[in-house]
């Protein structure tokens, strides 16, 4: 059984795929930089399509990384993905104009929402590629960190600003023991294949629940889970937005 949500029903599972830790910025508030995670080891487009085709749906599959468009065959893998009825959505800074022109021209259904990372650094052109975009059928999303490094937003533009999270300053995780159904909704995945119940055991470097050459109900916990390490503003800011379900205990 999942925690009682609002309204107590089960909520739609949403999965975070990494693909890959490349990026062509190298932002000082990145969490990436922060804990020092650097470019390695990467999963096939094969290799995702079969874990991610196994899980219950409806199911959301999130792209972001380091930046996924630089992932080679992402557009294929997305492509896949909507045959399968499995939505999908993307956090990307829209550096690759190549791939972003691809995705215009060739429009992907099951789109759930692309944001667009604003950065200091990025393409002078950006509202630009996310306007093409819109006109393209996107659901789009201009996405700000609230960190001085990140950059002036032009007037007129409107942006959701997102939490800085002080991982460099070893401050990102707020300590509160909760209960949560991490693992059971939500998942994040690295660019090895490791899956982890949520974004703050993978970048704690907390075991994974398992790879995904395992299968998923080889590693489906049956249960929520008791957190003691606490949570980031990744998912407090939002939980809802992530799928997740968590409770503060004592």
């Amino acid at each position: 059984m999942g925690l009682a949500c609002e309204g107590g029903s089960e909520v739609a599972m949403k999965v975070v795929v990494n693909p890959t830790w490349r990026c062509q910025l190298h932002c000082i508030y990145c969490w990436m930089h922060g804990l020092g995670f650097k470019p390695g080891q990467e999963c096939s487009p094969r290799q995702w399509l079969w874990f991610l085709a196994q899980l219950p749906g409806p199911t959301t599959v999130d792209f972001s990384g380091g930046e996924p468009l630089l992932y080679e065959g992402i557009i294929d893998l997305i492509q896949r993905l909507a045959v399968r009825d499995i939505g999908w959505a993307m956090t990307s800074n829209l550096m690759n104009a190549h791939k972003v022109a691809e995705l215009c021209d060739r429009p992907i259904r099951g789109c759930m929402g692309i944001h667009v990372s604003a950065h200091a650094g990025g393409p002078a052109d950006l509202y630009e590629r996310a306007v093409s975009l819109v006109r393209a059928g996107y659901p789009v999303t201009i996405n700000v960190v609230d960190h001085p490094a990140a950059g002036a937003v032009p007037e007129g533009v409107g942006v959701d600003l997102i939490p800085y999270q002080a991982w460099t300053e070893g401050e990102a995780v707020d300590g509160i023991r909760r209960q949560c159904n991490a693992g059971q909704n939500h998942l994040v995945m690295s660019p090895d294949g490791s899956v982890y119940r949520c974004a703050v055991e993978m970048q704690l470097g907390v075991a994974p629940l398992g790879h995904i050459s395992q299968g998923w109900e080889n590693m489906r916990p049956r249960e929520p889970h008791i957190c003691e390490i606490g949570c980031s503003t990744c998912y407090t800011h939002d939980p809802r937005a992530w799928r997740v379900c968590m409770e503060a205990i004592p």
